[in-house]
C-alpha cells in the first residue's frame, strides 16, 4: 500500500455524500481523501480530470521558457 492519497474536490453541500461513499477528510491539507481500500470509481464525480489541472497550471504560471528577459 502506497502512503500517497487521492484528494478529491468535494463541495461542502456533498460532504455527506462523499463520507457515506467512504471519503476522508485531511484535516491538515482541509479537503477530502479516498482511502487505499476503497473503490476511486466511486467518487468520480469529485475527482479533477489530468487535462483540466494542467490547463489551469498553464493558465496561472507560464513556463518558464515562455518568459524573455529584458536587457
Amino acid at each position: 500500500m502506497s502512503g500517497s492519497k487521492t484528494y478529491l474536490n468535494v463541495p461542502f453541500a456533498q460532504k455527506d455524500e462523499a463520507r457515506a461513499l467512504g471519503a476522508r477528510w485531511d484535516a491538515a491539507n482541509k479537503k477530502w481523501f479516498v482511502p487505499a481500500d476503497k473503490d476511486i470509481t466511486l467518487f468520480a464525480k469529485w475527482q479533477a480530470a489530468p487535462l483540466e489541472m494542467s490547463a489551469a497550471t498553464m493558465l496561472t504560471k507560464p513556463p518558464a521558457s515562455a518568459i524573455k528577459k529584458k536587457f
